[in-house]
């Protein structure tokens, strides 16, 4: 089955299409995101980024535990880090760890290369839609079962390769 989804939908629906566990694949640069806008332009300025925002995320994080499922991420990037790098894995990625995720990060010189982006779902892969400018178009959800062996495959070898996130962050260079 192949589904198209807007974002919205996918957002509103993602608990639903999973039980036991998420895995989340992000190589791009930079995401556009409105929610994010005001609390980057506050980091950016070097401004207490207050993580309240995040509330929804942390519910469902915690959402996601109780029903014993888990959700793990690599963020793959280059260094040194950019500003909104700096951001995401000092401002939101600690809240998702704190709650429950398990956040990784694989340095490269290439991040491009490990892309593109997707979630793996259970037994399904949604693959995420960007623009070239990090906007979030759409998703495309599939539940074939090559599709899905493959992704299942790429997920535990980048798993493997990358560090937890509390280990990246030590690096004199983050900090």
């Amino acid at each position: 089955m192949h589904r198209e989804m807007t974002p919205e939908e996918f957002d509103s629906e993602f608990l639903n299409l999973w039980h036991q566990s998420a895995f989340r694949l992000e190589t791009l640069p930079h995401y556009e995101s409105e929610l994010e806008d005001a609390h980057r332009r506050r980091f950016y300025a070097g401004e207490h980024v207050d993580t309240k925002w995040l509330d929804p995320w942390r519910q469902m994080l915690t959402q996601v535990s109780g029903r014993g499922g888990r959700m793990a991420r690599v963020r793959v990037l280059a260094e040194p880090l950019t500003s909104y790098l700096l951001f995401e894995t000092g401002v939101i990625y600690p809240v998702s760890v704190q709650h429950g995720e398990d956040v990784r990060i694989l340095v490269t010189d290439r991040p491009e290369a490990f892309g593109p982006d997707f979630w793996l779902l259970d037994n399904q892969v949604a693959h995420m839609i960007y623009s070239p400018a990090g906007e979030w178009l759409g998703v495309l959800l599939d539940d074939d079962t090559d599709v899905v062996a493959q992704a299942q495959e790429r997920a535990s070898a980048l798993l493997a390769k990358a560090v937890p996130l509390k280990q990246y962050l030590t690096k004199e260079n983050i900090r």
